[in-house]
């Protein structure tokens, strides 16, 4: 036999072997990468365990960061007192971190979440942009006194009532900054006690 023979011969043993390897693999449930679907990067393997309620308070809960946020920021540059100010500064601060955790827990799922204002935040966000001082403090303390109130009772219920560990997490690493800032906001909003001496 010629070298060209064997050589032809060896090509063909090696495409048979490996065609028998692929049969093995797949009829054994082991498909090798590329011969079937992957897993997304970061994706996490407790997807199926995201329920609609889990969906539903990862949206929610991503608008009312967001609406934190940028309602946050306008009264630290146009609030009239110091503890408005500050407790605007604070508030940004922390729901800027707690939207960033709550994009990645998002993201282990393959969700996306809104990263815009809602329409009802966003005209709250005009209103409050016609003003300045002691009016604005009033508008936004009083907003933020009653959305971190209702807030809390909703992060309570989710994090008795779901199932999943990843958003379990996040709400229990964020609700004691919740409730620190809703007794905050009802401590110094007018007609919520301002006389108290917290302010941070």
């Amino acid at each position: 036999m010629g070298i060209e023979a064997i050589a032809a011969s060896i090509l063909s043993r090696s495409q048979l072997y490996r065609k028998a390897w692929v049969v093995v693999l797949v009829v054994g449930g082991a498909v090798p990468l590329g011969l079937g679907q992957s897993r997304a990067p970061g994706m996490s393997t407790d997807a199926a365990r995201l329920t609609r309620s889990d969906k539903s308070f990862l949206r929610n809960a991503a608008e009312e960061n967001e609406a934190a946020i940028e309602l946050g920021q306008v009264a630290e540059q146009k609030g009239f007192s110091a503890r408005a100010r500050n407790f605007a500064r604070t508030l940004v601060a922390q729901r800027s971190r707690a939207q960033q955790e709550l994009l990645a827990v998002a993201h282990t799922f393959g969700m996306a979440l809104p990263k815009q204002l809602s329409r009802r935040d966003r005209k709250a966000k005009q209103q409050l942009e016609k003003h300045s001082g002691a009016e604005l403090d009033r508008l936004f303390l009083s907003r933020m006194a009653l959305d971190l109130d209702r807030q809390y009772g909703s992060y309570e219920d989710t994090a008795m009532s779901t199932q999943n560990p990843a958003v379990k997490r996040y709400i229990e690493t964020l609700l004691p900054d919740v409730k620190h800032q809703d007794q905050v906001a009802k401590a110094i909003a007018p007609g919520e006690g301002a006389g108290s001496s917290n302010d941070q």
